[in-house]
């Protein structure tokens, strides 16, 4: 987390979520989090919390692509393949997502905000994926994913 990366997996939603489900989580409030609005995303890097609502909706009783590209200076997120939404970051220190604490998937802390669904094929890399990829990624698992 202490330079540019992508982050990538598939989500099924059962039926409706609670109020900021998470999907990912790393640090609480201050560090790196993918969060279920509704049918929405929303992502936070840091201080800066990012709402995609432009970048696709998420299905409900299915599965659902999620790729998020991290850089310095912007945030972008692809829902299901489709175009990436990008927007700027306020605070481009990515250093601030550096602790130690564990990467927690499906909930807050492990505590609260539970997904209700799963979560598969999460993948990290240390570089931001390119559309090319981000649909090379999409076609070789939605046969896979039932899409």
């Amino acid at each position: 987390f202490q330079s540019e990366f992508s982050l990538s997996f598939w989500t099924y939603l059962s039926g409706s979520q609670g109020l900021d489900t998470r999907l990912f989580s790393k640090s609480g409030g201050t560090g790196f989090g993918v969060i279920i609005t509704s049918d929405k995303v929303k992502v936070r890097v840091a201080s800066d919390t990012a709402d995609f609502t432009s970048a696709g909706t998420l299905n409900t009783n299915s599965w659902n692509n999620i790729v998020i590209n991290c850089e310095a200076l912007q945030t972008s997120v692809s829902i299901n393949n489709g175009t990436l939404r990008t927007i700027s970051r306020l605070n481009t220190n990515l250093s601030t997502i550096t602790s130690t604490n564990n990467v927690i998937l499906g909930s807050l802390g492990g505590a609260t905000n539970f997904l209700n669904g799963g979560i598969a094929t999460v993948s990290m890399y240390q570089r931001i994926l390119t559309s090319t990829e981000i649909e090379q990624n999409w076609n070789i698992f939605k046969d896979r994913f039932g899409l």
